[in-house]
C-alpha cells in the first residue's frame, strides 16, 4: 500500500528535474545568443504576448488572428483573414540559423566599416568590405539596409516549380526558373575569401534561367551588382530564338516578370541599389516571422505544396523573432516608381528579409511578398534555406507561388563560381 505514493513522489521529482534542466538550457541559449548576437533583442513567448490566447504549437487562423494582429505585417493579417493559417513554432536560437563565419567576421571587424551616405560599404583600407555585418548596432534604416547587403554568403543554387494563380485559386500558368548567385566580394567561407580579384568593384552576380515551359526554355538573364550603391546594376539577356545576348536597360526596375506581380525591384523582396530609396527604421520588435526551424516543402512525388483555397500553403510555420521594420520610399528626384512605399521585415539575427508589403501610387496596400525559410546545414554550417517564393495581389486576388525543388548555399568553388556567370554562359542555355 505504500509503494504507489513513493512512485508518485519519484515521478514528481523526475519531472521537476526535467523542468529545471529545460529552464537551465533555455537560459544558457539566451546567454549564448546575447554574447554572439548583442544586436538581437530577446523575444517573449507567444503565450506571454497574447495572455494565453495563442499557444506554441497551435494555429493562427481567421478565427483568432485578432489576438496577434500587432505581431504581423499588414499583408499577413489580410491573408489570414482571407483563410491563410500559420502553425506557431517555438523560437529558434539565432546561432542555429546563421553560418558561424558571418558571426565571426561581424565581431572580428566591428568598427572597421566605412559607410558612405548612399549605403555603400568599404573597409577602412578602401577595399571591399571584409564580410559579416558592417554595423554591430544599426541605429537607422540605412544602417540596417547596409547590413542587409551582406546577409548572404558566398554562393547559392536554387530552382523550383512556379504557378500563376488567379483570384479564384486556379493555376493558369507554370514555369521552372533556375537561379545561380555568387558573391564576388565580402566572401567569408568559400575561396577566394573577401574579394575575387577577377571581379574588383562588383558585389555579386546572378543568372536566372527559365527551364520550362518550352516557349521560355533557355531564356536567361545575367545581373551584375556593384559595391557602389549609387551605380545601377548591369543586365544582359539571352533569348534563344534571337540567338544573341542583348544588354538590358536596368533603369526599368519595376517591369513585371512575365505578367506576374513579381518585379525586378522586389526580387529578394528588395533588389535595388540603396541609393534609390530613403529608409526609415520604424521599429525593432518581436513579430511572427516565416523564418523558422522548419517549413513545408514539395515532396518528391508532388511539384507543389498543398494549398488552402489554392493559394496559401498548408502547414505553414511561423515563430516569434526579433524583427527590423523598415519603410522605404522613392528618393526625391528619382524617376517615378510603381510603389509609393515598401515595408520590409528583416530578421534581426540574420538580416534576411522574410516579408515585404508594397503600396500602390495611392498609398493602398497592393502586393505582399513572402519568403518562408527553414533551418538547414551546408558546406559552411547551418543557415536559413528558402522553401518558397510567394507574391499575393491584395487588389486582384491573384498570386505567384514558387515551391523550391532544390536550394543550396556555399557550393565548392569548382561547382559554382563567378567565372561561370557571364554572357557566354547565357548562350549555352539555349534550347
Amino acid at each position: 500500500m505504500l509503494v504507489a505514493p513513493y512512485k508518485w513522489i519519484s515521478l514528481a521529482i523526475s519531472m521537476l528535474v526535467i523542468l529545471v534542466c529545460q529552464t537551465v538550457f533555455a537560459e544558457s541559449q539566451k546567454q549564448t545568443d546575447k554574447e554572439k548576437f548583442p544586436w538581437v533583442n530577446p523575444v517573449p513567448t507567444i503565450e506571454e504576448l497574447t495572455n494565453g490566447k495563442i499557444a506554441t504549437g497551435s494555429k493562427v487562423t481567421p478565427g483568432n488572428v485578432e489576438s496577434v494582429k500587432d505581431l504581423m505585417p499588414a499583408g499577413m493579417y489580410n491573408l489570414t483573414v482571407d483563410g491563410a493559417e500559420w502553425i506557431v513554432n517555438p523560437h529558434t536560437p539565432s546561432e542555429e540559423l546563421i553560418i558561424p563565419a558571418l558571426v565571426e567576421y561581424t565581431h572580428k571587424y566591428a568598427g572597421q566599416a566605412d559607410i558612405k551616405p548612399d549605403g555603400s560599404v568599404y573597409a577602412k583600407d578602401g577595399g571591399a568590405w571584409y564580410g559579416g555585418f558592417p554595423i554591430m548596432h544599426p541605429k537607422n534604416g540605412l544602417e540596417v539596409m547596409s547590413n542587409w547587403l551582406y546577409r548572404d554568403h558566398d554562393n547559392l543554387d536554387e530552382w523550383g516549380n512556379t504557378q500563376w494563380i488567379d483570384g479564384e485559386g486556379r493555376p493558369y500558368k507554370e514555369i521552372i526558373p533556375h537561379l545561380r548567385f555568387v558573391f564576388t566580394a565580402s566572401r567569408v567561407c568559400i575561396n577566394p575569401v573577401r574579394e575575387d580579384p577577377a571581379f574588383l568593384g562588383e558585389l555579386r552576380r546572378e543568372v536566372l534561367v527559365f527551364e520550362a515551359p518550352y516557349d521560355l526554355k533557355g531564356v536567361s538573364v545575367l545581373n551584375i551588382f556593384y559595391q557602389d550603391q549609387s551605380r545601377l546594376p548591369d543586365a544582359y539577356a539571352y533569348v534563344p530564338v534571337l540567338r544573341r545576348v542583348q544588354r538590358l536597360s536596368t533603369a526599368q526596375r519595376d517591369d513585371s516578370l512575365d505578367g506576374s506581380d513579381l518585379r525586378n525591384v522586389n526580387l529578394n523582396l528588395f533588389n535595388d541599389p540603396l541609393s534609390l530609396w530613403d529608409f526609415k527604421l520604424v521599429a525593432q520588435k518581436p513579430m511572427l516571422s516565416v523564418i523558422s526551424r522548419d517549413n513545408p516543402e514539395n515532396s518528391g512525388d508532388e511539384k507543389y505544396v498543398p494549398r488552402i483555397k489554392g493559394k496559401y500553403r498548408e502547414g505553414a510555420k511561423v515563430e516569434l523573432r526579433d524583427t527590423f521594420v523598415i519603410e522605404a520610399t522613392p528618393k526625391e528626384g528619382t524617376v517615378d516608381r510603381i510603389y509609393s512605399k515598401m515595408t520590409l521585415y528583416i530578421d534581426a539575427a540574420t538580416y534576411t528579409t522574410w516579408w515585404g508589403d508594397y503600396d500602390d501610387s495611392q498609398g493602398k496596400l497592393w502586393v505582399s511578398g513572402v519568403h518562408p525559410r527553414k533551418r538547414t546545414e551546408g558546406e559552411c554550417g547551418n543557415y536559413v534555406e528558402l522553401t518558397a517564393v510567394e507574391y499575393f495581389n491584395h487588389q486582384s486576388g491573384n498570386s505567384f507561388n514558387l515551391d523550391m525543388t532544390y536550394a543550396t548555399k556555399n557550393l565548392p568553388e569548382d561547382e559554382l563560381n563567378a567565372e561561370m556567370l557571364n554572357t557566354q554562359f547565357l548562350q549555352k542555355q539555349g534550347r
